[in-house]
Formats: C-alpha cells, structure tokens, sequence
C-alpha cells in the first residue's frame, strides 16, 4: 500500500510537470535585454523601485501564469540614479544585496546562496510564503539594470526548472551573452566576452562578424 501511494504521488509529480511545461515559449526582450520561457505571453506592469538610496529607478515586470504558478521577471533600469557620478558604486554593486533583503522579509528562507547565469554574478532564494507556496528567486545584475526573476508555486510542486534554467541576458540583437572566467574582479566593465548567440569571440571584431551574420540569416529567412 505505501508503495503504491509513493508511485502515484511520484505520477502525480511527472505529469504535473509535463503539463505546466506545455504551451511555454521563449521570450526575448531585446527592450531590458533578457530572455525567459513563460507559459504563454507575459503582461506588463510598469512601476518605480525605489533603491537601498532612495533613488526613483523605472521598472517593469513582466508577468505570466498557469494553472501551477506565477512566473515573472522584474527588471530595474538604474541608469537614472540620483546618485552624483562617482559615488553611484555602492548603490549598483550592492543592488543585489539589497533586493535580497527585502525578498528575504517575505517569508522563510529555505535556500540562500551564490548563482550566476552565463558567468554573470548573481543570487538565488528559495522563500517559502506565509500561505505555503514557494518563491525560487534568481537576481542578477548587467550593465546598469537589476534583474529579478520569480517563480511562485504550491508548496507540493517541483521546483519549476523550465522557468528557472531558461533565464538569460542577452544583447541588443537578442543573442545571449557569455563570459569567461577572467577578470573576474573588473567585471562587467573589462571583463572578456566568450560567446555571443553560442558562437566563440576571440576579438571584438568577431563579435561583430557574428551580430552582423546573424542579422544576414535573420533576413534572407524572413525574405
């Protein structure tokens, strides 16, 4: 008997699974320059965040759900600190910090370490909310802009990977960009680029040849 029971809810688990990763699809914003799956196309909410500073920073979040959870990435635009030019470190480099703070206060903290994506420097919670349901957070922060993304489900559900593992920042042309591991202390400012869209950059030129190429087979695709 308890093994059947451990079967079916293992079933349960699969299907669910199967189920919320169906009718997902890739969404890239060349706008705030990230891309993520969502379960269908995400709405748009527009808003001020304001920083550990007291700076007024625009934002937008953009918002998808289904039957199992919500699904949303928020990203702040920083360019706009009050901050005199200067003195703007401690508000960029510890944005991250800060805004896991305040996602801390939400609930409890079951998982609190380092993450990175594409060699980006990062952070990821695991919140568990007052009516059960859990928050997996990643935060990220890339040239001039905070990026935190959330995936909200019950408390008996997965961790919802198809969410999670699809976050990516990329450049203006939509490719995702990748770092190396040098220069890790300068980074983003002098810190080498590895890949663009998959393919290596050995030279800024190369980068160029690929963004150029790219386009090239984007629009003899579309012609």
């Amino acid at each position: 008997m308890r093994m059947w029971k451990l079967i079916t809810a293992m079933t349960f688990l699969f299907y669910a699974g199967a189920a919320s990763a169906q009718g997902w699809i890739e969404y890239v914003n060349t706008d705030d320059f990230f891309s993520v799956n969502f379960p269908g196309e995400p709405w748009v909410e527009e808003f001020i965040y304001v920083s550990e500073f007291k700076s007024p920073l625009p934002s937008r979040r953009y918002i998808a759900e289904d039957a199992i959870g919500r699904y949303q990435m928020t990203v702040i635009d920083m360019h706009t600190t009050v901050r005199p030019p200067g003195r703007q470190g401690l508000e960029l480099r510890g944005a991250m910090a800060y805004a896991a703070t305040e996602l801390r206060q939400t609930g409890e903290v079951t998982y609190d370490a380092y993450g990175e994506i594409q060699v980006i420097p990062g952070h990821q919670l695991q919140i568990t909310l007052p009516d059960g349901r859990r928050n997996f957070v990643q935060i990220h922060y890339h040239d001039y802009r905070l990026y935190i993304a959330e995936a909200i489900v019950a408390g008996n559900m997965p961790p919802p990977a198809h969410f999670q593992a699809s976050v990516s920042i990329v450049n203006g042309q939509g490719h995702q960009i990748r770092y190396t591991g040098e220069g890790f202390h300068q980074f983003p400012d002098a810190r080498p680029v590895l890949s663009i869209g998959g393919e290596i950059v050995n030279t800024e030129a190369d980068a160029l040849d690929i963004i150029n190429n790219s386009d090239q087979r984007a629009s003899g695709q579309e012609n």
